[in-house]
């Protein structure tokens, strides 16, 4: 019955949300998940697969990791192991990492920022109804898309498309992955590390983001912490999952 009202309900183009369910998860960390109905889920996986997926996909870059078809966190993992050995083998123990981190990302996503970067999406109904699921939840006024939300998802991930861009395609670091909120540069150059953050919070900025205290540049021979695995200097680069 659920489903054949979606059917209806799609059909005539009557989609609403119909509210979130909040609870807390606690691996890895502490989290607020906002979830929403059965049917509301149902329809939420149609338009991920069938419109969101489609659109997004091509426009990412290969190095955002984060909830996308043969991905996740043991690609990036395994992924940035490669970065590591290949920069040893360059640059041996000469190096260092820039580590980022969004403060509150999700609760930060700012509507009108978001809908800008939505702004030629190529159907104008599909689009609008975009911005209303965009605009169906508020963290606080104007910002904030929920954690359970699977369109949300994708909204996350190409939010910052931006930054990833602008260190992949201007500042030319090779060695740069993000997983969602996460990023970690690695580059021989600890100036050249400090002249890409400066740039880096400009465009954070720019997408009324800031990052927080964990975003750092510290030398490569220290151990490297990265999606709840240490990373320790060898000339195999091993990992071992946080205790």
């Amino acid at each position: 019955m659920q489903l054949w009202r979606l059917k209806e309900r799609i059909e005539n183009k009557t989609i609403k949300i119909g509210g979130y369910h909040k609870f807390m998860v606690f691996d890895p960390k502490k989290r607020e998940i906002q979830a929403l109905s059965f049917s509301d889920r149902v329809f939420q996986h149609l338009l991920c697969d069938k419109v969101l997926m489609p659109y997004f996909e091509p426009k990412l870059i290969y190095d955002n990791a984060a909830c996308r078809k043969n991905k996740g966190t043991h690609f990036a993992q395994n992924r940035f192991t490669g970065f590591l050995r290949d920069h040893y083998k360059k640059y041996g123990s000469k190096g260092y990492i820039l580590k980022y981190d969004v403060k509150g990302y999700f609760n930060s996503i700012h509507h009108k920022v978001l809908k800008e970067k939505l702004k030629n999406f190529p159907d104008k109904e599909i689009k609008e109804l975009l911005y209303y699921i965009i605009d169906s939840y508020e963290s606080e006024p104007e910002r904030g898309i929920p954690m359970g939300n699977q369109s949300n998802q994708w909204f996350a991930l190409y939010y910052l498309d931006r930054l990833d861009r602008t260190i992949k395609e201007k500042l030319h670091i090779k060695y740069y992955i993000r997983y969602m909120d996460d990023g970690v540069l690695l580059h021989q150059d600890k100036g050249y590390l400090k002249e890409c953050l400066v740039v880096i919070k400009e465009q954070a900025t720019k997408d009324k983001l800031e990052f927080n205290k964990k975003t750092e540049i510290f030398p490569l021979c220290q151990r490297v912490d990265f999606l709840g695995f240490h990373f320790y200097l060898n000339r195999y680069w091993k990992s071992h999952k946080k205790a």
